[in-house]
């Protein structure tokens, strides 16, 4: 098995002469620090520790050729490594939030850089950026989030001429995927049904999840900034909230239905954590993960035959019921956090048709044709 192990990892025995020998495994690749592998020898965590750091070796080792992708990306996003000297991410980059910035490196990671990295920037043209649209055609959202990173890398090079030597952003050249290719909104939306069901379970299996449901579907917030909720947030009348996409503040009146539901439970949490408490919390009282959240929630979902829909669906469904109980779009956004500039696309992506709508609609039709043949009579 030690024969099959990954280049450059190596074995230390320490001796003990009153307990058992201990043997333990190091990377130390040319050029970087010995580090312990902490995994059993022979697995695959083993082997994908090892190799990880073989590749970040290499890729210090090797001399970026200034002007290609490889090198817009390590000026965009900085590196820290960088021999002789650490190179600064841009203010693009830094003024990204966390979430973004995850999101930007595993689409530039693996769908830009295994396909441009060698390339000159300068070299980049639109037959190019459609050849890669092309080959997200059965994946078109996923097609249109590669489109926008790789514009904002070329939009980042075109004011460093001597750089990458590019005075036109050809990305601009080429339509994202839209209406008529196929691509449309999600537009899942939670049935009264749909919530009963999931809530049922969850207060009998995982409390902690119906605190979530219920903060999602009565705030219409997305799900990370539900999370971020504390007991401070929250004065027994309204819910204070620092949107994490937008930055924006926005106070929520907390629905009767939801001070009902959440005041004995901010209690609680007062009394055990204070006013830093997260309404919606692990058993240890630490805010919950984004990815530990989405698996209790997919358990519950799963039971109740709820996992159709998403999270994310409760923001849309708040919308949605807002919108039919009359209320305007600057009503609605107050609660949302939307600009006014974008409040179009809320209804564009948010508003979906029901029969509820539908039937409204047609309720004001015929008030308005009595009105008009009454006058008319």
């Amino acid at each position: 098995m030690e024969n099959d192990k990954p280049m450059y990892v190596h074995r230390v025995v320490r001796r003990n002469k009153v307990a058992d020998d201990r043997t333990y495994w190091y990377s130390k690749p040319p050029g970087m620090d010995r580090l312990r592998i902490p995994h059993l020898l022979g697995t695959t965590m083993f082997n994908d520790f090892a190799e990880k750091r073989n590749r970040e070796a290499f890729a210090l080792a090797t001399p970026l050729d200034i002007g290609t992708f490889d090198h817009l990306a390590v000026v965009f996003r900085g590196d820290p490594d960088h021999k002789p000297h650490p190179i600064a991410p841009l203010s693009e980059w830094t003024d990204l939030k966390e979430k973004t910035r995850k999101d930007y490196s595993r689409i530039i990671n693996k769908e830009i850089l295994p396909r441009f990295g060698k390339y000159y920037v300068r070299d980049l043209d639109a037959e190019m950026v459609l050849d890669l649209k092309e080959l997200f055609v059965g994946k078109k959202r996923m097609g249109n989030y590669v489109l926008a990173v790789l514009s904002q890398m070329v939009a980042i090079a075109k004011p460093r001429i001597s750089l990458f030597g590019m005075t036109h952003n050809p990305c601009m050249d080429v339509p994202r995927f839209g209406r008529k290719s196929g691509l449309k909104a999600r537009q899942s939306i939670w049935t009264y049904a749909d919530e009963q069901r999931f809530l049922n379970d969850a207060h009998e299996t995982d409390p902690m999840m119906a605190v979530n449901e219920t903060l999602l579907a009565f705030t219409g917030q997305r799900p990370g900034d539900v999370r971020s909720m504390q007991v401070k947030h929250y004065d027994g009348e309204k819910i204070a909230v620092r949107q994490s996409k937008t930055d924006a503040l926005v106070w929520i009146p907390a629905h009767k239905k939801l001070k009902a539901y959440l005041d004995p439970i901010v209690a609680e949490r007062r009394a055990k954590g204070g006013e830093e408490a997260f309404l919606v919390q692990c058993i240890n009282g630490e805010p919950m993960g984004e990815r530990y959240a989405a698996t209790r929630w997919d358990e519950v979902a799963a039971r109740t035959k709820c996992d159709h829909l998403q999270r994310r669906d409760l923001r849309r469904t708040a919308v949605v019921r807002m919108h039919e109980a009359g209320c305007s779009i600057g009503q609605i956004i107050a609660i949302t956090g939307h600009t006014l500039r974008s409040a179009l696309a809320i209804l564009e992506t948010y508003t979906v048709m029901t029969y509820e709508a539908a039937k409204e609609a047609v309720r004001k039709v015929e008030e308005y044709d009595d009105r008009r043949e009454a006058e008319a009579a």
